[in-house]
């Protein structure tokens, strides 16, 4: 798929590989978090009063190079804007890292500019969606981030990047300096900090996991499977670790099923290597093996052999390639949350000089070092897990969500929300857990898929377990869908048909979950029901004007004089398990009195 910047990329791709625009339609709107630069050239007009050619040509020169500098760290470049640049790290995509990939990139941004210039750095949350019904064309963040990040740049000094609280909160370790309490305009007073380096520091948790990272990665053979929820801090770790690496290394990316891995696995051989030749054993590899090796690194076309010749004649030609390694060497492999089958096989494997660290959410082979059971609390949940929800192919994203905004729902369910998709490929991604999403997930679900799309999910699935007869999910989703007296109707009419049939006891749940919801003048009517249910099993006083005081049939149960009156009233006693039980024994004591034992026992049972 073409992207608008010219830029081919594979099929699969949901973001471009140059520029970083969704190829293809993403939600209509979305709720992002994300870390804001807005880059400023220092009085640039001030060259157009003298030669006006000369001048344009100086500011698009400054202005592309502070371009090239966000898209090297994986930022997008949302807007030109005359003699400055809003970069967005996390919108269309998040790769992990914002508020430090943004910090890094607004210093150099400003300490490489030809031309004076000055930056601000803000973080939070934004909406993603177009202005004007989409004809403006591509979407837009709308958010009070934004909004710092230019006030920050104009506070900021020449030559200058300033930032805030929050943002240097997220990203520990960046060295700062505060300069006390600034006015921005239409914002109020705001803390502001002159950013002076990037650097990463990790939690102490983490921070104390390096040493065992680096124990189990000092000698070859080795083989370690760093492991841990979406969020946890893993990829930090990893970083950390190959800032000063045991041994030499090479990095794969992201080794899941859309990834061009032929193409990644050129580049990470050839910046490792610098030709891939250099790979080879002295003697080389036999024909056939050679020409699979060079195809699986894109060097060379497909051969014409069954898919299941091909696959082997690529693991034997690795296995060989590997364990001809003259020296250690380091294979990291990164977000491997959905392996290849032929590269899992040749992972298991191990080889005289390689040492393997494979990063993923489940566990891949028995050497497995976890990082958090559970991801840190206080960050917020779409910075958390906004990179593993971005980096799955559309639909199971789209399930994904729909799931986490939901909490629960069947296959079935999902695919007429969102159409056909991998359940198979949200479990291999460690984001599932039976039919309900990692509790983080649902969180970042929730705050990131905007109001009026999770009411029309609810609404649909309320729809979907009407059809099903199952009221309780289906009164569930009602409320979601901010159906709440419908969905309070629904409760109370199932938990009077349940108490009808002589179980009050599962009313009551029912009765007191429609209470959580209920409009104002229908609170009095369901406590007294709630109330008499409770009676009818001795675990509360009869309301005074509940629907008990209203009965008949306990009426008549409460006036009988003769114990064998009370048997004709046995059927329509049954919602009152407490009256029925005192009435059936009355009627059998009276029968067994009158030498009547076999009806008096069949009363009883």
């Amino acid at each position: 798929m073409r992207c608008e910047c010219g830029q081919k990329n594979p099929p699969e791709a949901r973001f471009c590989m140059a520029c970083g625009r969704a190829l293809g339609a993403l939600l209509p709107e979305e709720r992002r978090f994300v870390s804001v630069v807005f880059f400023d050239l220092v009085d640039s007009t001030q060259g157009f009063a003298h030669e006006l050619h000369t001048a344009y040509h100086r500011l698009q020169e400054a202005l592309e190079e502070a371009a090239r500098v966000v898209r090297a760290q994986g930022g997008f470049v949302h807007r030109f804007l005359g003699d400055g640049i809003l970069a967005l790290f996390g919108a269309p995509r998040a790769r992990g890292k914002e508020p430090w990939r943004a910090l890094e990139a607004a210093l150099t941004m400003v300490r490489t500019s030809p031309l004076p210039a000055r930056a601000g750095v803000a973080s939070g949350e934004v909406v993603w969606a177009p202005l004007g019904d989409g004809q403006a064309g591509e979407p837009t963040a709308v958010g009070p981030a934004v909004v710092l990040a230019e006030r920050l740049s104009k506070l900021a000094p020449p030559g200058a990047v300033l930032s805030e609280p929050r943002t240097l909160a997220l990203a520990s370790g960046v060295r700062a300096r505060g300069i006390g309490t600034l006015e921005a305009k239409g914002l109020g007073p705001v803390e502001g900090h002159l950013v002076e380096a990037v650097a990463l520091a990790l939690r102490p948790e983490a921070e104390a996991l390096l040493p065992t990272l680096r124990r189990a990665l000092a000698q070859p053979p080795a083989q370690l499977n760093l492991v841990g929820p979406p969020g946890s801090g893993k990829s930090l770790l990893l970083e950390r670790l190959l800032q000063d690496p045991p041994q030499p290394v090479l990095l794969l990316e992201r080794m899941g099923p859309e990834t061009p891995l032929r193409s990644t696995l050129l580049q990470a051989v050839e910046r490792a290597f610098g030709h891939p030749e250099a790979l080879l054993p002295p003697g080389g590899l036999p024909e056939g093996l050679e020409r699979a090796w060079r195809y699986s690194l894109g060097l060379e076309a497909r051969p014409p052999w069954p898919r299941e010749v091909l696959e082997e004649a690529m693991l034997e030609a690795w296995r060989q390639v590997l364990s001809a390694l003259s020296r250690p060497l380091l294979v990291v492999l990164k977000d491997l949350h959905a392996p290849d089958p032929t590269l899992t096989r040749l992972i298991q494997h191990p080889f005289p000089n390689l040492l393997l660290l494979a990063e993923s959410r489940r566990p891949l082979f028995p050497s497995a070092l976890k990082v958090l059971a559970v991801p840190p609390a206080d960050l917020p949940p779409l910075l958390r897990l906004q990179p593993a929800l971005d980096a799955l192919p559309m639909a199971e994203r789209q399930a994904l969500l729909a799931l986490g905004v939901l909490g629960e729902a069947p296959q079935e369910l999902l695919a007429r929300l969102v159409g056909t998709f991998s359940w198979e490929r949200l479990h291999q991604e460690g984001l599932v857990e039976g039919e309900k999403p990692l509790p983080e997930v649902a969180q970042a679900a929730q705050a990131l898929v905007p109001e009026d799309r999770a009411r029309a999910w609810h609404l649909e699935a309320a729809h979907f377990y009407r059809e099903r007869g199952e009221v309780v999910p289906m009164a569930r989703h009602l409320k979601g869908a901010g159906r709440e007296k419908e969905a309070v109707a629904a409760l109370r009419i199932l938990a009077q048909k349940t108490w009808r049939e002589g179980r009050p006891e599962a009313a009551i749940p029912l009765y007191q979950e429609a209470l959580r919801s209920t409009p104002k003048g229908w609170q009095e009517a369901l406590r007294e029901e709630l109330q008499d249910a409770m009676a009818s099993l001795g675990l509360a006083q009869e309301a005074p004007s509940g629907p008990r005081s209203q009965d008949r049939a306990l009426q008549a149960f409460r006036q009988a004089r003769n114990p064998l009156s009370l048997l004709p009233l046995l059927p329509a006693l049954k919602p009152y398990p407490l009256e029925e039980a005192q009435a059936r024994l009355q009627a059998a004591g009276a029968l067994w009195r009158a030498f009547q034992p076999r009806l008096a026992l069949e009363v009883l049972t």
